[in-house]
């Protein structure tokens, strides 16, 4: 998985975009899971979310069978009409609140 990451990491800088790689660690300094901690599969752009099922290997692909649901901005709700009822601002939240975490650490 760290050689897949690595990859990901190197291809930051050689479109328009940058891609940036962090390993958020969900594992106790006792070896047990942390309390509360969030085992997502999911994918957030500014004017997308992919929500699956599946983890992120190569083995859980090929496998296993998954689910996955994509929205844009045309999807009904995607924005929505009130904070509440936003999925792009409620994932929005989830990913900053895990990206800046104690837990993730840069690759």
């Amino acid at each position: 998985m760290f050689g897949y990451l690595q990859h990901l990491s190197d291809l930051d800088g050689l479109g328009k975009g940058h891609i940036y790689v962090r390993l958020f660690n969900i594992t106790a300094s006792d070896g047990k899971t942390l309390k509360g901690s969030n085992n997502s599969r999911y994918v957030y752009s500014e004017d997308s979310i992919f929500i699956g099922t599946s983890d992120w290997t190569k083995d859980d692909f090929e496998d296993n069978v998954g689910f996955g649901l994509l929205l844009n901005e045309a999807a009904s709700g995607f924005y929505g009409n009130e904070a509440d009822d936003n999925i792009h601002q409620q994932l929005k939240t989830v990913f900053e609140t895990d990206w800046n975490s104690d837990n993730a650490t840069p690759l």
